[in-house]
């Protein structure tokens, strides 16, 4: 596959995501939230693979990743929350390289 066409797949993965995370406002969207919202939009990526775009959106000030853990209970979570700039880019009112909204 030509890194073009993986280039603009990863843009379509962080579209999605950020239009999933928008929808779960305000409780927000776990890693397995998110991958099964992808998965009915026939978008299959490994945990790893959305993580990785996560962070990226993160490192854009589109994303706020909060990361969960419970020590006693042995329970971590990665919860992921839109931005007011990340709502921008949604809406048409802001622009993010390497994000590919529709």
């Amino acid at each position: 596959m030509s890194e073009l066409i993986k280039q603009a797949q990863r843009e379509v993965l962080r579209d999605e995501i950020l239009k999933l995370a928008a929808q779960s406002e305000p409780v927000g969207a776990s890693l397995q939230v998110l991958r099964a919202g992808l998965k009915k939009l026939d978008i299959d990526v490994s945990e790893v693979e959305l993580a990785t775009q996560m962070n990226y959106l993160e490192g854009k000030g589109l994303l706020y990743v909060e990361r969960l853990k419970n020590h006693r209970l042995h329970i971590e979570r990665t919860v992921a929350h839109i931005t007011p700039a990340g709502t921008d880019v949604l809406e048409g009112n802001g622009a993010a390289a390497g994000i590919s909204c529709d």
